[in-house]
């Protein structure tokens, strides 16, 4: 498998994390959302644009059902 990683942003990607989800699952990849924050002031960053991670969860949920945290490897 592989790992997905990708930021959430208000009104840019936060539609699409139910068809990230999917994306990953089908393919058996990990997928792991980012919230969007401030670097420096590089970005343009604005806190209206963060999508927290209990939105994300609740929109992950609705879309899928109930979740519960994945178990560890013992191996990793």
């Amino acid at each position: 498998g592989f790992k997905i990683d990708t930021v959430v942003i208000r009104g840019v990607n936060d539609d699409e994390i139910g068809e990230l989800v999917a994306f990953a699952r089908d393919r058996g990849a990990e997928i792991r959302f980012i919230e969007y924050m401030d670097v420096g002031g590089a970005t343009g960053w604005s806190a209206a644009q963060v999508v927290s991670r209990a939105e994300i969860l609740e929109r992950v949920a609705d879309a899928f059902g109930p979740i519960a945290p994945a178990e560890k490897d013992a191996a990793a």
